[in-house]
């Protein structure tokens, strides 16, 4: 194959136009099945084991008794803090 690629490319132009419909193809199909499988049996596994333990990674829960949802943060960084860091 690589002599008759060599001497006469254009023999070879059937083989190549095939081989593209099969990888776009394969493309086409595989690469959503794979992503799906991946979503379903790793992700979808985490998020009902997360929500089975009662851990939540946003505390996005109604409070009825809270007056109010701001979070105490630290004081925010000083200019001087980011001089001289090494």
């Amino acid at each position: 194959m690589i002599l008759t690629a060599e001497l006469r490319p254009d023999a070879l132009i059937g083989l190549h136009r095939f081989w593209f419909r099969v990888t776009f193809f394969l493309g086409a199909v595989l690469i959503p099945v794979i992503l799906g499988a991946i979503y379903f049996f790793v992700v979808t596994p985490i998020g009902l084991l997360r929500r089975v333990l009662g851990r939540r990674a946003l505390d996005l829960r109604f409070k009825a008794e809270a007056n109010s949802y701001w979070q105490t943060r630290l004081p925010s960084a000083r200019k001087s803090d980011y001089e001289r860091q090494f």
